[in-house]
């Protein structure tokens, strides 16, 4: 039987603020994405032929609106959208954020 294998690796990402836009108008009608932290952490322990492995993506539940989008719906006005961080991964329902926004 051989000895036990450990291992713990930890990564963090910093997104700083930034423009929504490049355009200068609608930079403006969106405004300033905020700064955010994601720190994700893996952990595992193995022997012989065997390996038990852990991962935690985003530890600290941070949460962030990660882009926006201006469109022109039906009625020609301008409506925007956020996705929230939470979403961006785990896929989303459109109707959820822009529905109520752009009716039928």
């Amino acid at each position: 039987m051989g000895k036990f294998e450990a291992h713990v690796q930890g990564a963090l990402v910093h997104e700083g603020e930034r423009r929504t836009d490049l355009r200068i108008l609608q930079g403006d009608i969106l405004g300033d994405l905020d700064s955010y932290e994601l720190f994700d952490l893996s952990a595992g322990l193995g022997r012989d032929s065997w390996n038990v492995d852990f991962y935690v993506r985003n530890l600290f539940d941070e949460s962030n609106v990660l882009s926006r989008v201006t469109q022109i719906n039906r009625s020609g006005a301008i409506s925007q959208s956020a996705l929230p961080l939470e979403q961006f991964f785990a896929g989303y329902n459109v109707n959820n954020y822009i529905g109520a926004a752009n009716p039928s």
